[in-house]
C-alpha cells in the first residue's frame, strides 16, 4: 500500500519519522477513517453481527486511545479534558447539540451513548487537523479508501448475493450497503478525495502510479453500475472543476469568488469577502439550528408561528438595525454583525420554540 507507507513518510514530528508509535497511530487512524467510510457494512452477513460490533466498537476504542495519548507529553502528562484553544467554536457547536438532544430525547441512556460517540469523534477529528497536513490527511482517507474498495471488489466477486440486491425485481448493486444511493455516494466522495490528491501531486510533480489511475477508474465504473445518476453527476461536475481551476494564478484555493465576482473587482473585493466570511462562518451554525428546529415545528402542523418567529427575529431584526444602528456606523462590518446577531436571536427562539413543542407532544405520545 503505497499510501500508507507515503503517510507514515511524511509524519510532521521530526521524531516521528522513525518511531514506530507513530506508524502505529497512523495505521490506528486509517482503520477508525475505515469505519467512518462505511465499514463493515453488509459483512455481517459474512462474518457475523458480532465482529462487525467488534470491529466497531474497537474503533471507538482506538479513537479514545489517540485521543488520551495526545493529551500529554507522556503517561504522566495525560488529561482526560485538554481543550484546545484554536476550537471554541467547534466545543460550543458539540456541547449545544448535546444538551438539546438530552432534552428533547425520551431514552436518555441511548441518547447519551449516541453523544459519547459524537463528542469523541470531535475530538478525534482535531486530533488528526493537529497531527496530519492536509496532504497527509488525504493520504489517510485514500488509503482507507483503498482497502473499503478491495474489500467491495472482493464482496461483488466472491459474495455476488451480499453485493448485489433486488430493487422492483431488478438486479442492484449496493456493495457493502443496503441501497445503491449509499454505495454511489460513498464512492463518488472516494473519487474526490483522489482527485483533490491527484491536483496536488501533479502540482508538486510527485509521480502517480497506474495503480492509482485504476483504482479512480474502477470506483468510477461501480458508480457508474450502481445506476446512481446523482451521484455521478456530482462526480463529473467536481472532477473538471477541480482540475479547471489549475489555469488560475491562485493556486492555493479554489476561486470560487471568480463565480460572482468580474476578473476587474477581484482584487479589491477578493479580500473583503474573505475577511466577511471569517467573521459570519463561526456563528453559521445559529442559522443551521434555526431552519432545522424551524423546519422540525413545521413538520407537526405548526406552521403559523414558526412563520411568525421568522418575520420577527430574522426579518424584523435586520430591518429595525438596518433603520436605528447601521446610520451610527455607516459600515459593511455593521451589516454583517446585525446578520450575525439575527442568526443568534432566530437560532435561540427557534430552540426555545422546539423544546417547548417536544414537551407538548411528549404526554400523547406516551399515550399512544
Amino acid at each position: 500500500m503505497s499510501a500508507i507507507n507515503e503517510t507514515i513518510r511524511s509524519e510532521r514530528v521530526p521524531t516521528a519519522k522513525t518511531s514506530s508509535f507513530a506508524i502505529a497511530q497512523t495505521m490506528m487512524a486509517i482503520f477508525v477513517v475505515l469505519v467512518f467510510l462505511g465499514f463493515p457494512g453488509k459483512l455481517d452477513r459474512i462474518v457475523g453481527s458480532g465482529v462487525c460490533s467488534l470491529i466497531e466498537y474497537g474503533s471507538f476504542g482506538l479513537q479514545f486511545f489517540l485521543v488520551i495519548m495526545a493529551s500529554g507529553d507522556d503517561l504522566m502528562g495525560i488529561r482526560l479534558i485538554n481543550f484546545k484553544p484554536a476550537y471554541p467554536i467547534v466545543y460550543f457547536f458539540t456541547a449545544y447539540v448535546s444538551v438539546v438532544s438530552m432534552i428533547v430525547t425520551i431514552d436518555k441512556k441511548s441518547e447519551m451513548i449516541t453523544l459519547l460517540h459524537v463528542v469523541l469523534t470531535v475530538l478525534f477529528a482535531i486530533w488528526l487537523v493537529e497531527r496530519y497536513t492536509t496532504k497527509e490527511l488525504l493520504e489517510i482517507v485514500y488509503s482507507a479508501q483503498f482497502i473499503f474498495f478491495s474489500l467491495t471488489m472482493i464482496c461483488i466477486v466472491i459474495f455476488p448475493n451480499v453485493a448485489f440486491y433486488k430493487l422492483e425485481g431488478v438486479r442492484t448493486i449496493g456493495g457493502l450497503f443496503k441501497t445503491k444511493n449509499e454505495f454511489g455516494t460513498q464512492l463518488s466522495f472516494g473519487i474526490l478525495i483522489q482527485c483533490i490528491l491527484l491536483r496536488m501531486r501533479i502540482q508538486k510533480h510527485e509521480r502517480v502510479s497506474l495503480f492509482f489511475w485504476g483504482m479512480m477508474a474502477g470506483q468510477f465504473a461501480l458508480v457508474v453500475l450502481s445506476k446512481n445518476f446523482g451521484a455521478l453527476l456530482i462526480v463529473i461536475i467536481f472532477v473538471a472543476y477541480i482540475f479547471m481551476y489549475g489555469r488560475s494564478k491562485n493556486k492555493k484555493r479554489l476561486p470560487l469568488g471568480s463565480l460572482f465576482v468580474s476578473a476587474a473587482d477581484h482584487a479589491v473585493l477578493s479580500p473583503m469577502i474573505v475577511h466577511f466570511m471569517r467573521m459570519m462562518a463561526p456563528f453559521y451554525v445559529f442559522y443551521a439550528v434555526a431552519e432545522a428546529f424551524s423546519g422540525a415545528c413545521c413538520g407537526t402542523g405548526d406552521t403559523v408561528r414558526p412563520m411568525i418567529v421568522t418575520l420577527l427575529c430574522t426579518c424584523g431584526l435586520r430591518v429595525a438595525a438596518i433603520w436605528l444602528i447601521l446610520p451610527r456606523f455607516g459600515t459593511m462590518d455593521c451589516i454583517v454583525w446585525i446578520y450575525i446577531a439575527s442568526w443568534i436571536v432566530t437560532g435561540l427562539a427557534f430552540t426555545g420554540m422546539f423544546l417547548r413543542k417536544i414537551r407538548s407532544l411528549k404526554p400523547s405520545g406516551s399515550a399512544a
